[in-house]
């Protein structure tokens, strides 16, 4: 049963440090850049203030587990690749 689980957390593995190898920030930035938004954009459709997203975005600080669930969600990535 071992074996069967090994490719599972390969992969997970694999995604875990994919996302961490870069910033906040920089995985934000993809992020955005990726769906054309801007960070206005993003502030309001996600609900999250535009003074955290640029503050994210200058790696002042790492979102808040509010914002980053907020983030996740809207971008359907794990909230934790934000941190």
């Amino acid at each position: 049963m071992a074996e069967s689980n090994q490719p599972t957390r390969d992969k997970k593995s694999s995604l875990y440090e994919a996302y961490h190898q870069f910033s906040a920030g920089d995985l934000l930035r993809a992020l955005l850049k990726s769906r054309n938004l801007t960070s206005a954009e993003l502030a309001e459709s996600a609900k999250v203030s535009h003074s955290a997203i640029a503050d994210i975005l200058a790696g002042r600080r790492r979102p808040p587990r509010k914002a980053a669930k907020a983030l996740g969600v809207f971008f359907k990535v794990d909230p934790a690749a934000f941190y």
